[in-house]
């Protein structure tokens, strides 16, 4: 549901914080599967995913991957996962966007700073201690990323968000003739 909402969030965000410049690419991600149980788990996840709303996601067996997208070597292949609406950003334009943003609408930005915990009214969040001292606020960021379920854990919430080693490549084909010729 995450992906589904950052990538809606993102198709709209250059629009939302007033920034010209493309930071967003829709080209889709193709991951490969060779171990049977993470092929398993990752129908699963097309599965649900379609459930949640995204259509355009598909499971791909071994010969529809090599049908669709013929540079992947076959080498004990099981299968792939697709989704054409998932995409790249820049990081950097991204952060210095919504930085600016941000800071144009007096918010407040606390970079190299420890959160030790979180002061609550309620359940609501109304003050973050930090090593620096503490900070009241009206809302809470949670941005830091494979990390965030420290964050969450402080905030009394169980993420299941942990760092993944991935490999990424991008490729862009001009003429499918000329780059894959018979």
């Amino acid at each position: 549901e995450m992906s589904i909402f950052s990538t809606r969030f993102y198709e709209k965000f250059r629009e939302m914080v007033g920034e010209p410049d493309q930071m967003f690419w829709q080209r889709g991600y193709l991951f490969l599967y060779r171990d049977t149980a993470k092929w398993q788990a990752a129908q699963q996840r097309v599965e649900n995913q379609q459930s949640w709303g995204l259509e355009q996601v598909r499971a791909l067996a071994a010969n529809e991957t090599f049908r669709d997208f013929p540079i992947v070597a076959n080498h004990g292949l099981l299968g792939a996962t697709f989704c054409p609406t998932d995409g790249f950003l820049d990081p950097g334009m991204v952060l210095t966007a919504l930085k600016n943003w941000i800071t144009s609408h007096d918010g407040r930005i606390c970079t190299h700073t420890c959160v030790k915990h979180f002061e609550f009214s309620d359940s609501r969040v109304v003050r973050v201690i930090t090593n620096l001292g503490f900070s009241s606020c009206d809302y809470v960021i949670n941005c830091t990323g494979a990390w965030s379920s420290r964050i969450g854990a402080l905030l009394g919430t169980r993420l299941e968000v942990a760092p993944e080693k991935r490999y990424l490549w991008s490729a862009e084909f001009r003429d499918r003739r000329l780059d894959f010729p018979d």
